[in-house]
């Protein structure tokens, strides 16, 4: 049985028995620890931690009799007497809802434990953030490289002023690392520019925002992680020649902060420690209630755009133990979302994982309605190809649920995606829904 320390956001320090998730470790002689980490326990630590994530900053989970740290850690603590393992809130990583599978958010922490940056992989590689004060923004220098209409032979003026293309290289760093030279950007640019066209790379100014959503969540968390440009923030046509002064880090006041509009959309994301994470289904039926959380983003070849968020403070997750069934509900077709009721049915067993959209609210935008079917079996496995031609049509999703608890089964947090394209008269639409949950069981 291992012993747990849980150091919280709001100060509480509490020992628990049992325990899910982890791995033992050897057996032998003990082990000298490398790495030592102290107990993190500084009240403004905690407290600014507690700013952009209710989480435990910290978990220590005792070792076994012969000391040996588990899961192969080497980052150990001593508290009464006993040898701990120490899991901070930077070993977390949480999966992002977009169309890359290996998308991930991370907090970064300093010596004594303090959130001080974000790293996070969207599809296009790694990209660094600096956190402002004690807030839940954070601060990262982007850099596009986009395809431009310019022609050939053009001036730097010329095509600095030319339309925005297809962005074919993304690059974000974090202002106390910001690239170190232009050979940095023109080694990740390659020959990535299309034969007979003009490339060129802009720095944007960009701030990110945290907003979790799981108020008395310990071991996991969901919510939204946003983006959005400071007035004035883009350099275009970063050249050798105008990189040093183009690239020069701009400090942002208070008033600028404060001022920023996060209005360009929010990736979802949700995950937890591993170490808590419940490794196997429960063995008894079980309800889940608490918050679901989403958007959906539609366009067509017309031009025409809609984007609505989306909010349910009634989510549920059932387990049937005896189908093996969970079936997470949302219930996005209220007045506040004025979408549709989604239900997503997993199970382990059979390998299934299906989504429905029904019972569309009576004042449902027609821009947001699916426009062919409704009900998407094993919906996370890409369906058809391309989507050339009226009839065809092409699905894709993601589901990622996760339990956690030391006892028992405390928090489920999760994530959905769902992407159909179709053709129909010779329009082609897109819709694109993106949900998070967090939920604590109904005894719980």
């Amino acid at each position: 049985m291992k012993k747990y320390f849980v150091l919280t956001s709001v100060l509480a320090l509490c020992a628990c028995g049992g325990g899910s998730g982890g791995g033992g470790g050897g057996s032998g002689a003990p082990v000298t620890p490398t790495n030592v980490r102290s107990a993190i326990t500084d009240a403004d630590v905690l407290s600014s931690n507690s700013n952009v994530t209710k989480m435990a900053t910290e978990i220590l989970v005792a070792n076994d009799n012969s000391g040996t740290p588990i899961l192969n850690r080497s980052a150990t603590v001593r508290q009464n007497g006993h040898t701990y393992t120490s899991y901070r809130l930077d070993d977390v990583n949480f999966r992002i809802a977009t169309g890359a599978n290996d998308a991930f958010l991370r907090l970064k922490m300093d010596d004594a434990g303090k959130i001080n940056a974000l790293v996070a992989d969207l599809g296009q590689g790694n990209q660094f953030m600096d956190r402002y004060g004690d807030t839940n923004m954070f601060r990262g220098i982007v850099y596009e490289y986009v395809e431009t209409d310019a022609t050939p032979g053009a001036s730097a003026s010329e095509i600095a002023a030319a339309d925005d293309g297809e962005t074919l290289v993304r690059m974000v760093f974090a202002p106390s690392k910001d690239a170190a030279s232009y050979s940095v950007l023109q080694n990740a640019a390659g020959n990535k520019c299309p034969s007979g066209k003009v490339c060129r790379w802009d720095r944007i100014d960009q701030a990110f925002r945290v907003n979790a959503q799981g108020t008395n969540f310990k071991y996991s968390d969901f919510g939204t992680f946003e983006t959005t440009n400071f007035t004035g923030g883009k350099t275009k046509n970063v050249t050798a020649d105008n990189f040093d002064t183009a690239t020069t880090p701009v400090e942002h006041n208070a008033t600028e902060w404060n001022n920023l509009t996060f209005d360009g959309g929010a990736y979802m994301f949700a995950g937890g420690y591993n170490v808590d994470a419940v490794q196997h289904r429960p063995t008894t039926d079980m309800t889940f209630s608490g918050k679901a959380m989403g958007n959906v983003y539609a366009t067509n070849s017309l031009h025409q755009k809609y984007t609505t968020t989306l909010t349910d403070n009634n989510a549920t997750l059932e387990f049937d133990a005896n189908s093996g069934d969970e079936i997470l509900t949302m219930n996005f077709n209220n007045d506040a979302s004025k979408w549709y009721k989604v239900t997503v049915t997993n199970n382990e067993r059979t390998h299934t994982k299906d989504i429905d959209f029904t019972n569309p609210h009576a004042n449902i935008n027609d821009n947001a309605k699916f426009k062919t079917a409704t009900s998407f079996d094993n919906f996370t496995t890409t369906n058809g190809d391309t989507v050339d031609s009226d009839g065809d049509i092409k699905t894709e999703g993601m589901l990622d649920m996760g339990y956690y608890g030391i006892n028992s089964t405390e928090e489920a947090t999760g994530i959905v995606r769902f992407k159909e394209t179709s053709q129909i008269d010779g329009v082609k639409y897109e819709r694109e829904f993106n949900a998070g949950y967090g939920m604590t069981p109904d005894s719980h």
